[in-house]
């Protein structure tokens, strides 16, 4: 057997996935994600003999956490020598949790001898690879309306939105209040 590409990553819902990928302007160069391959990476294995990612499965399984909310906070590029080569949502500091969850990850990698990312993590959902577009006409796609809410508290939980340039909006909402989650 050869070594395999591994991700480590976190899903988003379906409706916030197909509307991230309803995206896409059709630019030339710009080629967005399907809405089923779109998540947060925590981790990348560039090659990992089946052993090792057996034993990588069995220590991820061995990780455990509750739901938290993730707000959504910007669009923005990677860019290689000035060229944007990535278009990806972010999700500002994020949360806690998640950056607990990286923690996590990067434990059970290391437990099975895996090398971990040394430089700073940016936690972002990849929404589109870019080839030959121009930093210009990157910026203009991101001009044309794609904003985020800060995430608020709102009645019992928090709340953040997405506005899509069609002028819909994408609403985030997490409960915080234990009536709310249902422990009340």
């Amino acid at each position: 057997m050869s070594a395999q590409r591994l991700f480590v990553a976190v899903d988003l819902p379906d409706q916030i996935a197909e509307s991230l990928a309803a995206l896409d302007p059709h630019y030339r160069g710009l080629i967005f994600s399907p809405a089923e391959q779109i998540h947060l990476t925590l981790a990348f294995f560039a090659a990992v003999e089946p052993p090792t990612a057996d034993l990588l499965k069995e220590k991820l399984a061995a990780i455990s956490f509750r739901a938290f909310f993730l707000p959504v906070a910007e669009l923005g590029t990677f860019s290689r020598k000035g060229v944007p080569h990535i278009l990806w949502v972010g999700v500002g500091h994020a949360h806690p949790h998640l950056f607990q969850l990286y923690k996590r990850v990067n434990e059970a990698a290391l437990a099975c001898n895996l090398p971990i990312e040394e430089r700073a993590w940016t936690p972002h959902f990849t929404i589109a690879r870019a080839r030959g577009i121009s930093p210009a006409l990157m910026k203009s796609f991101q001009a044309k309306g794609v904003t985020c809410s800060p995430a608020e508290e709102e009645d019992w939980g928090i709340k953040t939105t997405i506005q899509l340039p069609s002028g819909g909006g994408i609403g985030l909402y997490q409960p915080t209040h234990p009536t709310a989650l249902g422990l009340g």
